[in-house]
């Protein structure tokens, strides 16, 4: 009797999860914090001055994600994030050795996002259009959901050596599971596209990418998108606050939110690949709205965790939805490219939201009206589904 055949591309699906799990926007959001402070205590810096490290890497890594897209797109998915992988451990290696010098701790963040940003999805992205096409959306998923494990493991496992031993230690041991369990894996397991299988041409009206007037709606709706979903996120402590949550109860929404992320992930990537783009993304922002509004009028801890729960769905969704529209309105061949400038475009968002929220919260006295606001804006990025033509036929 034969057994059940699993189709290869899945091997690429584990090998992208893999790489992207322990890539460095998930070492930045969980793992660095932890360095920094532990920096920032040995050191005598403040607070400010090893934010400046976590600047720095963020600022490189939008600049890193366009230049990634660019290389994969020439040179492939396998070699540009084996390389990116590489270039991230000895990035972490020389933050490890910077030792009591600023400007070198500066110049090892500022790498870290420069050089390691084809670790993150952007790096995976054409292999895994070029390996799925009816379940792509599911394929890139379960990729993602693999940020999961990392971000459970790599704080864990830092915290602990930082205790045990000190925090260069903890960033050689992640520099060394970079090198020796990570890259091996995503060489073995990633590769560019089916052997023999046809390259995949751009749209025929469109012979290469050119920004036109669905990148700029696109732009802009994922521009609102990292723009609401960050400005509670990163201040979500004082929202939670403010709505009576003690901190054992703050604990437990966001363990809600990380799980409900992946659940996003892995059903809105099937969604992708059996509903057309509006009704996906109008299902996303219907998800981002009820947090918002749930957060504003939340009266207990059970409509906290419901609001919570959405906004963990509504980011897997997104999360999803952008190198997914990236390789079916431009095509394989330019996915990454596209895939990096619309990383800007949602980083950028980003990065103003927290601040944005914090101020109208101050000014109002309390985050009520803000996200009121929040849920508001998302009529703007619906607006522009709404008016999404239909993916481009494409020629083999």
């Amino acid at each position: 009797m034969g057994g059940i055949r699993l189709y290869r591309g899945w091997r690429v699906v584990v090998g992208s999860g893999v790489g992207v799990g322990f890539g460095s926007a998930v070492f930045l959001s969980t793992a660095f914090p932890l360095i920094s402070g532990a920096v920032a205590k040995g050191y005598g810096w403040s607070q400010a001055d090893v934010a400046r490290g976590a600047s720095a890497a963020l600022l490189l890594q939008a600049v890193g994600y366009p230049a990634a897209g660019f290389l994969i797109d020439r040179f492939g998915s396998r070699k540009v994030a084996g390389a990116a992988i590489l270039l991230f451990a000895l990035s972490l290696a020389a933050l490890a050795a910077a030792s009591g010098d600023y400007g070198r701790y500066l110049a090892a963040c500022a790498a870290i996002g420069l050089l390691a940003a084809a670790t993150n999805m952007v790096g995976y992205a054409r292999a895994l259009s070029h390996w799925f096409d009816a379940r792509r959306g599911l394929a890139f998923g379960v990729a993602a959901s693999f940020q999961a494990l990392g971000a459970i493991g790599l704080p864990i496992l830092t915290e602990k050596l930082i205790l045990s031993a000190n925090w260069p230690t903890a960033t050689l041991a992640i520099a060394a599971f970079e090198a020796l369990v990570c890259l091996p894996l995503v060489l073995w397991l990633v590769e560019d596209q089916p052997e023999g299988a046809a390259v995949e041409a751009a749209p025929a009206q469109r012979p290469s990418f050119r920004p036109d007037a669905t990148f700029v709606k696109l732009s802009i709706a994922f521009a609102v998108m990292g723009f609401t979903f960050y400005a509670i996120v990163s201040n979500i402590v004082f929202i939670l606050t403010h709505v009576g949550l003690e901190t054992s109860a703050i604990a437990r929404v966001q363990a809600v939110s990380g799980l409900s992320l992946i659940v996003g992930r892995v059903g809105f990537g099937q969604l992708l690949d059996r509903w057309t783009a509006p009704a996906v993304g109008l299902a996303t922002l219907a998800a981002s709205t009820a947090f918002c509004f749930g957060l504003a009028f939340a009266s207990g801890p059970l409509a906290v965790f419901a609001a919570t729960a959405l906004g963990g769905l509504s980011i897997g969704g997104e999360s999803d939805f952008l190198p997914y529209m990236a390789s079916r309105f431009w095509g394989r061949e330019n996915v990454a490219r596209v895939f990096g400038l619309f990383l800007i475009a949602f980083v950028l968002g980003a990065a103003l939201g927290p601040v944005a929220l914090a101020k109208a919260s101050e000014a109002m006295g309390d985050p009520r009206a803000g996200l009121i606001g929040l849920g508001v804006l998302q009529i703007v990025p619906a607006a522009l589904f709404l008016t999404l033509p239909a993916y481009p036929r494409l020629r083999r």
